[in-house]
C-alpha cells in the first residue's frame, strides 16, 4: 500500500519532488524503526531517513532474550534494521550508502541500546550515518524537540 498507492497518491495530489532526492522518511519509536526498514528495503525511493528514539531491534533490554519476548515485538524482530545490516550483501550496503541516515536518541531512553547497535553495524559496514545522543527519555517532550531537527535534516 505504502509504495504502490500512498506515495503515488501524495505525488499526484500535492506539489512534491517525486524523486529519491526529493523524498525523506522519518519516524519516532516503532515508527523510527519502520522508517529505517522502508529506507533499507527501498533505498531507490528515499534520499534521507531519520529515526528518533527508534526501536531498531527487538533486543532493547540487556535481559531481553534472543527470541520474541512479546507479541508486539514480532514485527520488529522480523524486520530488524540491525539484523538487516548484519545480513546485507555488499550490493545492498552500497545501495544504503546512497541514502543520508540520521538517528537520535535520549541518553536515558531504554532503547538507546538498539540505536547504538544500529550505529555500530553502519560503522562496520562503512555506510555513512549521523548519530546524536541528547538529554532525554522516551517521551513526547523529546520527540517534539526532534521535529525541527528532522525537518532541517530532511530539507538539506
Amino acid at each position: 500500500f505504502f509504495f504502490q498507492e500512498f506515495i503515488p497518491h501524495i505525488d499526484k495530489t500535492f506539489r512534491t519532488i517525486a524523486s529519491k532526492e526529493g523524498r525523506a522518511i522519518a519516524g519516532l519509536s516503532m515508527g523510527g524503526g519502520g522508517a529505517f526498514v522502508y529506507a533499507q528495503r527501498h533505498p531507490e525511493i528515499f534520499g534521507a531517513a531519520y529515526s528518533t528514539s527508534g526501536l531498531l531491534d527487538h533486543r532493547y533490554r540487556p535481559d531481553a532474550p534472543d527470541y520474541f519476548d512479546a507479541e508486539w515485538l514480532i514485527s520488529v524482530a522480523r524486520t530488524s534494521p540491525v539484523e538487516y545490516l548484519r545480513n546485507a550483501s555488499a550490493e545492498e550496503l552500497e545501495k544504503l550508502s546512497t541514502v543520508r541516515w540520521k538517528l537520535d536518541c535520549g541518553d536515558d531512553d531504554d532503547i538507546i541500546v538498539t540505536n547504538l547497535a544500529f550505529f555500530a553495524e553502519m560503522q562496520r559496514a562503512k555506510v555513512p550515518v549521523e548519530f546524536r545522543v541528547r538529554d532525554g527519555v522516551h517521551d513526547w517532550q523529546f520527540w517534539l524537540e526532534s521535529l525541527p531537527l528532522i525537518l532541517a535534516f530532511s530539507f538539506e
